[in-house]
């Protein structure tokens, strides 16, 4: 069964969003668009920990802390970029 239910390409999409937004080629509000509601249609069983659901996670905490002026962009785009090679490195673990 599916974590999401637009099937496991999800990963991919999310992964291809951060390094657009991390390249420069869409903006914070860009990929704030496009990311939260794309990431409400990921589910997963309680305590369940996988590289999607670790990356949208780790995406949703820094957008609210950005939000909340805690983050500024810079370090935003930083640790996006990381949480991206995360993802990347679990997902072919």
């Amino acid at each position: 069964m599916s974590a999401f239910r637009g099937g496991d390409s999800m990963l991919p999409r999310i992964l291809e969003a951060v390094d657009r937004y991390v390249d420069g080629e869409l903006n914070l509000t860009d990929f704030e668009t496009w990311f939260v509601p794309a990431a409400w249609e990921i589910s997963a069983p309680v305590g369940r920990q996988d590289a999607l659901h670790e990356l949208a996670a780790e995406i949703f905490l820094r957008i609210a802390e950005n939000d909340l002026g805690h983050l500024p962009e810079v370090e935003f785009r930083t640790a996006l970029a990381e949480a991206a090679n995360r993802a990347r490195a679990a997902a072919t673990a």
